[in-house]
């Protein structure tokens, strides 16, 4: 594509459709099972939730373009589909705290890093902060809070649930993605502007590799419970 905004807006339409669709909506099915809500449970119907969140997401991949490519109007569109997304995550949110007798506590923290992203995509949808938006450090950090830090350990705690193994191993992995993720922070421009330096890279690197790392105890705690 000779048009480098089509272009742009084709790679962040499908990045959004991937991590907002259908990442998303994996989750929310997941722990609806997990704690067996049904559709009676719901305030909202669920098929409400779920339109909302296949209308919204497409609609905010300008949120991942570079500042000087949006037309106002899109970025319109874009706070549109984000207040959508995270009106039907808070709503589903909101029925987890209602059940929250059946939520097994080792889907807290997954669930935590949902109210994180859920707010912070409210924040962007009222507020705009388009010169943050289209920061990539910034859209990285928002990708590790919902793949990493929702999907991830929720996946995670879920074979841990399962398969019985040590809590110590997913509370390993808990504190390193954790880390990991505060660790993001430092290239972004949130970090405080006396904090700079190579260091910031040796972090980086030490974070990206402390998840690797302790998640290694899972599987091979796994394959010792399959084979």
């Amino acid at each position: 594509v000779e048009s480098l905004f089509i272009s742009k807006a084709l790679t962040h339409t499908f990045l959004s459709v991937f991590t907002e669709g259908w990442i998303l909506l994996f989750i929310l099915g997941f722990l609806a099972h997990q704690i067996n809500l049904k559709n009676s449970d719901f305030t909202i119907p669920p098929n409400i939730i779920i339109w909302m969140i296949l209308v919204g997401a497409p609609l905010s991949f300008a949120f991942g373009m570079a500042e000087h490519t949006n037309a106002s109007f899109i970025m319109l569109w874009a706070r549109f589909g984000s207040l959508l997304m995270s009106l039907a995550l808070i709503m589903f949110l909101i029925e987890l705290l209602k059940a929250k007798d059946r939520i097994s506590t080792i889907y807290i923290l997954p669930i935590f890093f949902l109210f994180v992203k859920a707010l912070t995509q409210l924040s962007i949808a009222v507020f705009g902060f388009q010169h943050l938006t289209s920061d990539p450090t910034l859209r990285v950090l928002y990708l590790h809070i919902l793949l990493l830090g929702a999907f991830t350990l929720l996946i995670s705690g879920y074979i841990v649930k399962t398969y019985q193994i040590k809590t110590v191993y997913y509370n390993i992995l808990s504190a390193s993605v954790a880390l990991t993720i505060l660790s993001l922070i430092l290239p972004t421009p949130l970090r405080p502007l006396s904090w700079g330096g190579v260091w910031i890279y040796d972090a980086l690197a030490i974070g990206a590799l402390l998840p690797i790392v302790s998640i290694c105890f899972i599987w091979i705690s796994l394959l010792h419970s399959i084979f």
